[in-house]
């Protein structure tokens, strides 16, 4: 696999989550935690500058994500 450079900033309200291989920051995506009750919620991802024609970047940042979220409910 590639190197992959991941930056995890936590503030009090949302997460910025940069993921990269290149150095840079390409495609730029927003996720957002489902309006539902769940013990284990879903996050709805879209585009907002870049690539949008690439499922796997969505498919990756909704992984990322929940991953994280994981995590952050486990401390």
């Amino acid at each position: 696999g590639n190197k992959t450079d991941i930056i995890i900033c936590s503030y009090d309200d949302h997460f910025l989550v940069i993921a990269t291989q290149i150095g840079t920051m390409g495609t730029i995506l927003h996720a957002r935690k489902d309006a539902d009750i769940s013990v284990h919620p879903t996050f709805s991802v879209s585009v907002i500058f870049g690539k949008r024609d690439e499922p796997m970047l969505v498919a990756c940042a909704r992984q990322l994500i929940e991953h994280i979220r994981y995590v952050e409910a486990s401390i």
